[in-house]
């Protein structure tokens, strides 16, 4: 049953003739709300103003059910296009659609009924609230398909499953990196292309991997790509940006993580020294006490050449073994010594974008929201 108030009521059942028209409000993710009418005319309703000569839309039957299974519907979009396009945050439409703007969505939509054209005092009917589940963009059309709040019962509880890897969204609320404090503006330079951007920033090679580049201005601006991989003053993008930049076009980029609990491992070279024993090698290293804590130690030359044994502990140059070499090594056998994480939620304390973040490999503690 629906509710509707006592003006519209008296409407529907006093009345043999009226006008309908269908209200949509559609609520972008950046909260960005959009509202059009299928309606010739713009329509106020409740201190807002729907549009109706900009985008076109024509919504399908809603497929009501009762339970717990979720309601479907279906928008077909047809954008205005030539001189006066239709945009979204100064984007053409199509293009924010292929460029996720719609994604999750919040889609509301009602029946306004009316005596007389414009008069939406007697109230409106809610047909549909729901969220945007997928797009679709064509060269004259778009649809986009949508479900009930309840489609969000399907989600897995809890949310994050047990895995070696890290399950957090970087810079989300678990995650809790704050990405804003991480992120730098440059611009474009001369030699740049729709997948390749050169510009002034010095940072290290490898630091924005994985990162995200977002244009603030210029034909691109409110677009996004990923950053494949990033040399001191240009980033290679995994997928090209949909026009050519100009030199000056301003962005904001942000490093990425690689999400990889085991973190990233540094090899050093040795050679041993006097004392040394199948057990426990001693080396010149001035690598910090337990730095080489669950990490590798390979020989390349002597008796042992081609062995590995597990470090269980590093203190003063020397590497202590879980098991010894078949071998006690000669002065100036060469080994390589690898650091690795030492796989404990404390591995993550301290964002590095080029190691790991929030990754653990014990059950995660209960969770009643996503």
């Amino acid at each position: 049953m629906k509710a509707v108030s006592p003006a519209l009521n008296a409407l529907l059942t006093g009345q043999t003739n009226f006008i309908m028209a269908d209200l949509w409000t559609i609520t972008l993710r950046n909260g960005t709300v959009l509202r059009y009418t299928d309606a010739d005319i713009n329509l106020s309703y409740d201190g807002d103003v729907y549009i109706a000569k900009d985008v076109l839309l024509k919504g399908a039957g809603v497929n009501w059910t009762t339970g717990l299974e979720s309601d479907e519907s279906e928008i077909e979009l047809y954008p205005n296009r030539g001189d006066s396009p239709s945009m979204v945050g100064g984007v053409p439409f199509k293009e924010a659609i292929r460029n996720g703007f719609f994604d999750r969505a919040l889609v509301r939509r009602e029946r306004a009924f009316m005596e007389t054209w414009g008069d939406t005092t007697p109230g409106t009917v809610v047909l549909f609230i729901g969220e945007i589940t997928s797009a679709e963009a064509t060269s004259n059309t778009a649809v986009l398909h949508c479900n009930d709040l309840r489609y969000l019962l399907n989600i897995n509880m809890p949310y994050r499953q047990y895995q070696p890897t890290c399950g957090y969204v970087f810079g989300d609320a678990k995650c809790s990196v704050n990405r804003a404090l991480l992120t730098k503006n440059s611009a474009v330079n001369a030699g740049s292309s729709g997948s390749v951007i050169n510009c002034d920033l010095t940072d290290a090679a490898g630091y924005f991997n994985n990162g995200v580049l977002t244009f603030l201005s210029g034909v691109n601006a409110g677009i996004s790509r990923s950053v494949k991989y990033w040399t001191a003053g240009k980033a290679q993008l995994v997928s090209p940006f949909p026009y050519e930049p100009s030199v000056g076009d301003t962005f904001s980029i942000i490093p990425g993580c690689s999400k990889n609990f085991a973190g990233s491992t540094q090899s050093f070279t040795a050679s041993a020294q006097s004392g040394s024993t199948t057990n426990s090698i001693k080396t010149l290293l001035a690598n910090a006490p337990g730095y080489f804590n669950g990490g590798t130690i390979r020989c390349t030359d002597g008796a042992n050449v081609g062995q590995t044994r597990t470090i269980s502990n590093w203190q003063n140059g020397t590497a202590t073994l879980s098991s010894g070499f078949a071998s006690s090594p000669g002065v100036g056998d060469v080994f390589i010594l690898t650091a690795v994480s030492s796989n404990t939620v404390g591995s993550c304390t301290g964002y590095s974008n080029t190691t790991r973040f929030g990754g653990m490999r014990f059950v995660p503690v209960a969770e009643t929201s996503y």
